[in-house]
């Protein structure tokens, strides 16, 4: 909404909501950015920690990052020949998920 066409505190509060909109959309762009960096193997970014309830956005890009970095590891050692579970015992792998996205969430995951 173009705050200029709105004179006085009601177009300050227009541009003010504005800013608003602008900082919701920037956050989530920037989230995305780094999940599509993810999705192509790339974990090199992290997602700076945002405040307040905002805050389950970056817990997220963590645990997601997580994921990630513990499927490329396993892909990386089935790929060299050096099994990380039994192929007849995918359950410690399972477990191994589970924990690690459990320990980035101090309330856990039920």
């Amino acid at each position: 909404m173009d705050a200029s066409a709105f004179p006085g505190a009601f177009g300050t509060m227009v541009a003010d909501s504005n800013a608003l909109v602008d900082a919701h959309i920037q956050v989530k762009l920037r989230a995305i950015a780094i999940m599509g960096r993810y999705a192509i193997g790339d974990l090199s970014q992290d997602m700076e920690r945002l405040p307040g309830e905002k805050a389950v956005i970056t817990d997220a890009e963590t645990r997601k990052k997580a994921l990630d970095q513990i499927t490329l590891d396993y892909t990386i050692k089935e790929s060299s020949g050096t099994t990380m579970v039994p192929a007849s015992d995918k359950r410690p792998a399972v477990d191994l998920v589970a924990n690690a996205l459990h320990g980035l969430n101090p309330d856990g995951m039920d």
